[in-house]
């Protein structure tokens, strides 16, 4: 499994000109890395039965979630260092590099939806953070596993949690018509969650929760090998960027996911959650979002479709 979480957006730029700036920062990114090394050998250490290393007191839970109350560190490269680390360490699935060829084309479809069949069990038994123990059903995600496009939310609602399925509340029956007046149907998309389990009372995700979840994401991602991604709401598109924008900044324009160095960009665009629509509805919102989505039709190469019905009634 390559790792999913590497970007472009907001490179740290080093000024090496300066001899103490440039020791500063080399000092910092192997401070940085040192901080990933130990979180990542206290998980493994802990999963192989190992007794416990001095060196290694505090778990990785208290050292993020530390990290996390300090106001100058950036919460979302902890964890993008510690998946890659984590990356580094495990390896993964079996991974698709390109869309397959006619002859070979159903043979690796079986494959994929045999990975991402694994991926759900695995979700299922999953007890890395404290929502594993809270959840009524994990909710892995489902849809075409050779989507063009796949849509990211933040986590399931109360709706999801009850059925084990995405977006099949009242946001889903929102996005359902988002895809519908695009001219396809849920059964053309696949549909997922950053978080694969409901938090208690649908509040914000934790940087322990992502990092749980977020090699799910990743792999569920580098499988379908998807044309574009959408992310729904401002945590989704952060987890995914490497940012902490608001959703009103990072939407209305393509963004690029990387799956690993050397393997294309995966174009991202991020809007609108439909739960937020819901609770903040007006026509300048819905037309937002709407734009975002004749963008991702126009990227695609699809007609944006002349019936107006699903795309006047998003609410």
């Amino acid at each position: 499994m390559r790792c999913g979480l590497l970007c472009k957006t907001n490179p740290i730029k080093p000024n090496l000109s300066n001899g103490m700036a440039g020791s500063c920062y080399i000092f910092g990114a192997f401070w940085r890395t040192l901080e990933c090394v130990w979180m990542t050998l206290e998980f493994h250490l802990r999963t192989a039965g190992a007794p416990p290393c001095p060196f290694l007191l505090l778990p990785a839970q208290n050292i993020i979630t530390i990290l996390a109350m300090e106001k100058d560190m950036d919460i979302t490269k902890v964890v993008r260092q510690h998946l890659q680390m984590e990356n580094f360490f495990t390896g993964g699935f079996m991974v698709r590099s390109s869309k397959a060829s006619s002859e070979s084309h159903s043979n690796e479809d079986k494959q994929v939806e045999a990975e991402l069949e694994k991926i759900a069990e695995e979700v299922s038994k999953c007890r890395k953070c404290g929502l594993g123990s809270s959840r009524t059903n994990s909710v892995p995600g489902e849809g075409n596993t050779n989507a063009r496009i796949v849509f990211v939310g933040e986590g399931p609602g109360a709706d999801e949690d009850a059925q084990g399925r995405p977006f099949v509340g009242r946001a889903g029956q929102l996005l359902d018509k988002i895809i519908a007046g695009m001219g396809l149907k849920r059964s053309d998309v696949f549909i997922c969650n950053v978080l694969k389990c409901r938090p208690p009372d649908n509040r914000d995700p934790r940087p322990e929760e992502i990092i749980s979840c977020m090699p799910y994401l990743q792999t569920q991602i580098e499988l379908i090998n998807p044309e574009i991604i959408v992310a729904l709401g401002a945590h989704a598109a952060r987890s995914l960027l490497n940012n902490n924008l608001p959703i009103g900044q990072l939407r209305g324009q393509f963004h690029e996911y990387y799956t690993g160095i050397g393997h294309p960009s995966i174009k991202l665009m991020a809007t609108y959650h439909p739960a937020y629509l819901l609770r903040n509805y007006s026509d300048d919102n819905r037309k937002r979002v709407w734009e975002d989505m004749k963008k991702v039709l126009a990227e695609l190469g699809l007609a944006v479709p002349k019936n107006q019905k699903h795309q006047n009634n998003l609410s």
